[in-house]
């Protein structure tokens, strides 16, 4: 996993861990450990960066002083996450839940999923009032606030990946399966 921030660039590896990059100087800044599986994803805002693992944790590192600021545990391996209310909160797609995590307090608050299989992706729109969530087992799930507008399984392997279109009106999701589809909110499905 990557994550861009004007010439800093962050990496989560296999390997536990999460190294900071400086993209001016073309340089190898500092590397992270702590977490004790596979970094899933990493994620930049202003000069904090996130690091998520199989671990259950995320992990909070201050890019500025290039040290560790805090851990979180959500108590489930966490494949993918995103920075949502401008900054303040983390959205965690997990093995069973999707976790929220307060950035400053720390607290977090979980929506159960009804999906079998692990939330392999997770992505908001851009006004925040729905998000989707791809699923292991090639499922989707479209949101609106806290409930579930609709889902379809129009994968046949893993999600990899969820993106909202810019109007807000569809959005994107990708599988190992090496399909694409396109899904329309209003008419829940895919076109």
């Amino acid at each position: 996993s990557v994550a861009l921030s004007k010439d800093t660039l962050l990496s989560g590896s296999t390997d536990h861990t999460v190294r900071l990059w400086d993209l001016k100087k073309k340089t190898h800044e500092v590397k992270f450990e702590g977490h004790s599986s596979m970094v899933t994803c990493v994620l930049i805002c202003k000069s904090t960066g996130f690091s998520s693992s199989h671990d259950s944790t995320i992990r909070i590192w201050d890019l500025k002083h290039r040290k560790p600021q805090a851990i979180v545990s959500v108590f489930e391996q966490i494949w993918q996450m995103c920075i949502i209310e401008g900054g303040q909160t983390i959205a965690a797609a997990c093995r069973y839940s999707i976790s929220f995590i307060d950035i400053k307090t720390k607290k977090t608050s979980k929506i159960k999923t009804s999906v079998g299989y692990n939330a392999s992706a997770i992505c908001f729109s851009k006004d925040e009032t729905h998000f989707v969530i791809g699923y292991g087992d090639g499922a989707v799930q479209c949101w609106f606030k806290k409930s579930i507008l609709f889902e379809q399984k129009k994968h046949s392997a893993p999600v990899l990946a969820a993106r909202f279109l810019p109007e807000c009106k569809k959005f994107v999701t990708c599988s190992e399966d090496r399909s694409v589809v396109i899904w329309d909110i209003q008419n829940k499905q895919c076109i």
